[in-house]
């Protein structure tokens, strides 16, 4: 009988060992290192001032290793004045890519219009590999902030065009007033609001960087399909770069779509590779505002991402822009 009273006194003090064991370890999990979520807009936009142009090229200007076909640009309607036009197009790009991912679809819709243009570079892009893995959601989400102002200063009505991950950067921006203010429509292509690749989720959770550069190493890097694709895309960059990628899908369609009053135009393909367009629709059917779909079958690209642009896509050039010529036109009635 002792020897039993023995053995369960341990037991006890085996599970109250192993229990405090795995608190502590729940503990060390949870308080892990994790992405930053912080999406403060510290962006003034008074800071423009009355020459948008200079502006942004005082400050391209300090940004290190810029190769400079990347650099943010104004093209305008009538470059000789540089008049403020009735409609401008702004373009946010996708993740590692620059304002040549989907041209020249954005210039096409601009052209028709007679619209004033301006393609933003989302912090990090357009450099070295290195500048890719500094950036933060809250940097980007500021870029967007930054970009809608300029929408603003060129134009009277602002249309954006968003792809990738530029989309839920757009779409959380367009909850607040102050930032959605002559926003007359979006057009969202190929949107981000949650990554293809298994165990991508991992990449918003606790650890989650150091457990993704267990799995795959610290830098990724895939050989260029063709010569546009190097000049227009950075492929190769740190692991670093992925969790702010992540973190804003996640932001993206955790957003109170509901509440925005902005018309969308959502073109995106449901044989994508890259993204899940099953979670686009989940987003385009929550729309509050008027909101319309259009969905390529297939493209130039082979995970039917880039299903536009002379890069990946040229065939698809004409349908695509069409489409959102079509559609704009219909929201001036």
């Amino acid at each position: 009988m002792t020897e039993f009273w023995g053995d369960l006194a341990m037991l006890r003090t085996t599970i109250i060992v192993v229990s405090i064991i795995v608190v502590a370890l729940g503990v060390l999990f949870v308080s892990g290192p994790r992405v930053s979520t912080d999406t403060t807009i510290t962006f003034d936009a008074t800071a423009i001032g009355d020459n948008p142009q200079d502006w942004l090229a005082a400050n391209e200007s300090q940004v290190p290793a810029l190769r400079p076909e990347l650099a943010k640009e104004i093209l305008w309607a009538f470059p000789s004045s540089k008049a403020r036009t009735p409609l401008s197009i702004v373009y946010v790009h996708g993740f590692s890519a620059s304002k040549g991912e989907i041209r020249p679809v954005p210039d096409e819709v601009a052209n028709s219009f007679g619209a004033n243009i301006f393609y933003t570079r989302l912090t990090g892009h357009g450099q070295d590999s290195a500048a890719m893995g500094t950036a933060t959601l809250k940097d980007w989400v500021n870029d967007v902030a930054e970009a809608l102002a300029i929408g603003r200063a060129i134009g009277e009505k602002v249309v954006v065009i968003a792809t990738s991950t530029g989309a839920p950067l757009v779409t959380f921006a367009l909850t607040n007033p102050a930032l959605s203010e002559a926003v007359a429509g979006v057009v969202f292509v190929s949107p981000n609001y949650a990554i293809q690749a298994s165990g991508s989720w991992l990449l918003t959770m606790p650890w989650g960087l150091q457990l993704a550069e267990l799995i795959t190493g610290k830098e990724r890097s895939v050989t260029p399909a063709h010569d546009m694709h190097a000049l227009y895309w950075t492929t190769t960059y740190p692991v670093a770069a992925l969790p702010p990628m992540a973190a804003a899908a996640e932001l993206g369609r955790n957003t109170a779509v509901e509440n925005i009053t902005v018309p969308a135009l959502f073109i995106f393909s449901d044989a994508d590779k890259v993204v899940r367009p099953e979670v686009a629709r989940q987003v385009w059917e929550r729309w509050e505002a008027a909101h319309e779909m259009m969905v390529v079958e297939s493209s130039g690209d082979g995970s039917n991402h880039v299903i536009a642009g002379d890069a990946f896509s040229p065939e698809m050039n004409a349908l695509v822009s069409g489409r959102i010529m079509e559609w704009i036109k219909s929201l001036q009635k």
